[in-house]
């Protein structure tokens, strides 16, 4: 059962300058939020850009953040 608390922050998909997704840079994206108090994220939601990614790169950034959820559960 979900419940929110605290600070849930709406991410933004981090793009390469060539136009591609960049999941490489979202483990250092994540620990800056958890960092300044944020403890949950709201991924390929509100901040438009997800109109323009394909299924596939969506599925990307969800699992790049669902890989740190599980880092980040099992060390605390």
């Amino acid at each position: 059962k979900f419940k929110a608390e605290g600070l849930i922050a709406s991410t933004f998909t981090p793009f390469t300058e060539e136009g591609e997704i960049n999941v490489e840079v979202i483990p250092d994206y994540a620990d800056y939020l958890l960092d300044n108090g944020v403890k949950s994220v709201f991924v390929n939601g509100v901040d438009g850009e997800w109109t323009s990614l394909t299924s596939e790169e969506r599925k990307q950034v969800i699992e790049a953040w669902l890989w740190i959820a599980s880092k980040s559960v099992n060390n605390h």
